[in-house]
């Protein structure tokens, strides 16, 4: 079964104009999130992407913001629990 690190999958999403849309407004939101955590004395924060059924949109946005956000904030770390439930 794919998921949202396949390139079919990937590919597919990045012609749907309303993921595109989705993302850029949702990567505006997680960014502001995380340079006010980064001003904050807390040591970790959880941020949570959900989908019908864990394995493609979700992967899909996850994954995207992760490598569009690493640099400014090197510290994030994703984890798919969906992904590792279903063995993959």
């Amino acid at each position: 079964s794919q998921t949202g690190l396949d390139t079919e999958v990937i590919q597919f999403l990045e012609k749907d104009a309303r993921c595109l849309t989705f993302f850029a407004k949702l990567k505006d939101f997680i960014a502001g999130v995380l340079c006010d955590f980064d001003q904050s004395d807390r040591s970790y924060m959880t941020i949570a992407i959900g989908c019908t059924g864990g394995q493609h949109r979700s992967v899909y946005l996850t994954e995207k913001l992760h490598r569009d956000l690493i640099t400014q904030f090197p510290a994030a770390q994703i984890r798919h629990r969906d992904l590792r439930e279903a063995g993959s």
